[in-house]
């Protein structure tokens, strides 16, 4: 593969990293926005389904990742998110994990997905 490529592939997946990443935090943020102004759950619930949906398309992992780790897998597979030791194909473990050094359990993800869902529906029925 040349270099030029494997630039190419670093910048689809950093671009994809910094998109998933974004989408995190617009989870996690909109759940704070909605106990601000309740108005903001019609729109979190809809934001929610639609990442129940991707884990679900992806068979319990969000398809980014699974499209993160071929992309890593073609360019420097070492940093592969499927490593056992760094997260097991779980997005938000692999950043807890490198970023903040917390050792996040499995089914994390799944577990703020639900938090963040009991949350916006609670917000909807006041």
């Amino acid at each position: 593969m040349s270099e030029e490529t494997l630039k190419s592939l670093h910048r689809v997946r950093r671009n994809i990293f910094l998109f998933h990443l974004g989408w995190v935090l617009m989870v996690l943020a909109g759940t704070i926005i909605e106990l601000i102004n309740p108005f903001y759950a019609r729109i979190q619930i809809w934001i929610i389904i639609a990442t129940a949906l991707f884990q679900m398309l992806g068979q319990g992992h969000c398809p980014l990742t699974l499209f993160e780790n071929l992309l890593l897998e073609k360019c420097d597979p070492e940093k592969m998110y499927c490593n056992v030791d760094t997260y097991q194909g779980s997005f938000i473990r692999h950043c807890l994990k490198k970023y903040l050094r917390i050792n996040a359990p499995r089914g994390t993800t799944t577990g703020l997905l639900i938090i963040v869902l009991i949350v916006t529906i609670i917000q909807l029925v006041r």
